[in-house]
């Protein structure tokens, strides 16, 4: 037991170094009864994974999102790269719609949601200036 513990410590720092970042942005929709929802981005760099969640405003339940795709462009040289990104948001192990964001640096310009059932697709807009918190999200 005791040769296992130096083991263990080791295994333990070095999953340390490979630290997870989070991002959590925040979107509304329009017209007169918005949709709020909070976009959790995990990734680790170290292992070149990344995954989400999305949380609508006044649920406590985040539904899991799976990265589709990711397309790069370079816009104009020497700017920063525009990035189309699609995520699957997963429900009951089905995949329940998908979400594309639209990004160039820190701005997000455009944000949909498409429901795999319906086909309905709703734009979101990015709420930059809303404050965030990492336990409790975006605070409404």
């Amino acid at each position: 037991m005791r040769k296992l513990l130096p083991a263990l410590a080791l295994c333990m720092a070095g999953s340390a170094q490979g630290a997870v970042s989070t991002d959590i942005r925040c979107f509304t929709s329009e017209g007169a009864r918005p949709v709020r929802f909070e976009l959790r981005l995990y990734h680790d760099a170290a292992i070149a994974w990344s995954g989400g969640a999305v949380r609508y405003a006044g649920s406590r339940d985040s539904l899991p999102l799976v990265r589709e795709s990711e397309e790069v462009e370079e816009m104009v040289p020497g700017r920063p790269y525009q990035f189309t990104t699609t995520w699957q948001e997963m429900l009951e192990g089905k995949v329940n719609g998908r979400y594309e964001m639209v990004s160039q640096g820190a701005q997000i310009h455009s944000m949909a949601y498409t429901n795999a059932g319906t086909g309905k697709r709703t734009e979101f807009s990015w709420v930059p200036g809303i404050e965030v918190s990492g336990d409790d999200g975006c605070r409404w």
